[in-house]
């Protein structure tokens, strides 16, 4: 009998990130291959221990903000573990294998093992650390105790896992240059697979220019593109800009949208489901990221045959090359990067050939049928039953 396959994360699997859309559709490939794929998440079904953690949340959040998050973090992480617990006690006989999606349901997984047997493997998924996410987000300083409690969780955690998987090279060799112990542990780089976006319509003709997916935040960058968009402008070329997505940058962005007299040119949609199928109505997408691991949105561009141009940074260059798939553009210099995009929008052979290399990326190397077999292999190694095929 097969194994059953439990993906465990402190998120609700509800939501548009790229996280989600992962292990969302790693599950579903898992049930096509015959694989019993369950989610356990630490945000369903709360209970009553819940309601007073998040009460006690809310009162330390008024004292010590980063206090309050480690211990939010702490509680999500313990009602995981009791369900995770429950999950696994309704399997008697059956073997387990646990894909943790972050240091700490990793963390609940092993103290399950404590109990009961499996095989446990996580899935990088955080830019360089989440230590290094709250930095960037101005959640916590460095060496603060927030920073400490992660970092901590990390180390503790990590050298005691059956696999570590990286969705890049990059990442793996960030991690490894902290964490050099890992070096002797069993690791794999497998890209993250996504599915062909459903476009909004029987049409895929491109009515607008430019779209950017993504939280708006700081690291994300979107102030960037607007004065790309402005510097386009001056050359005498007005393209659209749709931005999709939500966060604690929108005031600001549509502000300096305004300050650049470019309200009639961009539109910010807010949180979109399945954003992705917005990519035919666009020619390019846009992104202007300063760190990433491995961005869903730029496989799900490739999958739409949609150049993209991009920040040569972080694990961004394994899924979109240099003047094949799109382009490379400076983040620090917005009128180099507007002759780069008035080049591409201008010149159709050169956005025809990068549209074909795109699409012909993505079915060789992106592709359900592609790698999530090679991600179930990874996953269930150790076990009897492996995954030769999947459906796409």
């Amino acid at each position: 009998m097969p194994p059953v396959l439990i993906v465990a994360t402190l998120l609700t699997g509800q939501s548009p990130t790229g996280v989600e859309t992962h292990f969302n559709q790693l599950i579903a490939q898992a049930r096509a291959a015959g694989i019993d794929a369950r989610l356990v998440s630490a945000q369903h079904n709360k209970d009553l221990r819940r309601k007073v953690a998040s009460l006690a949340h809310r009162v330390l959040k008024r004292i010590t903000p980063e206090l309050a998050r480690c211990f939010v973090r702490e509680a999500d992480a313990r009602h995981l573990e009791r369900k995770l617990q429950r999950a696994v006690a309704s399997l008697t006989g059956r073997r387990i294998v646990v894909d943790a999606q972050d240091p700490l349901s990793a963390r609940s997984a092993l103290r399950v093992r404590a109990r009961r047997p499996m095989r446990i493997v996580m899935t990088a998924h955080f830019n360089v650390s989440e230590a290094d996410e709250m930095l960037v987000k101005g959640l916590t300083s460095k060496g603060g105790l927030l920073w400490r409690h992660t970092m901590q969780i990390e180390k503790s955690t990590l050298s005691c896992l059956d696999h570590l998987i990286f969705v890049s090279e990059f990442m793996q060799a960030r991690v490894l240059e902290r964490r050099p112990e890992l070096r002797e542990r069993s690791r794999s780089v497998i890209n993250n697979f996504c599915a062909q976006p459903e476009p909004e319509s029987e049409s895929t003709l491109a009515d607008r220019d430019l779209i950017a997916i993504g939280t708006l935040e700081p690291r994300k960058n979107q102030g960037f593109l607007l004065d790309v968009l402005a510097a386009c402008r001056q050359r005498g070329h007005r393209y659209t800009l749709t931005i999709a997505g939500d966060g604690p940058d929108r005031q600001t962005l549509a502000k300096r949208a305004s300050e650049l007299d470019l309200d009639e040119q961009v539109t910010f949609l807010g949180n979109s489901p399945n954003a992705a199928r917005l990519l035919y109505r666009h020619r390019v997408l846009v992104h202007a990221a300063r760190m990433e691991n491995m961005p869903l949105i730029l496989a799900e561009a490739l999958a739409a045959g949609r150049p993209a141009l991009v920040g040569a940074v972080g694990g961004i260059p394994e899924v979109v090359r240099h003047d094949v798939e799109g382009l490379h553009w400076p983040l620090d210099a917005p009128e180099r990067a507007a002759a780069q995009l008035i080049e591409l929008l201008e010149s159709p052979g050169v956005w025809s050939r990068m549209s074909r290399a795109a699409r012909h990326r993505y079915e060789n190397g992106f592709a359900p049928a592609v790698l999530a077999p090679k991600w179930l292999n990874t996953i269930l190694a150790g076990t009897s039953e492996i995954c030769t095929e999947t459906k796409t």
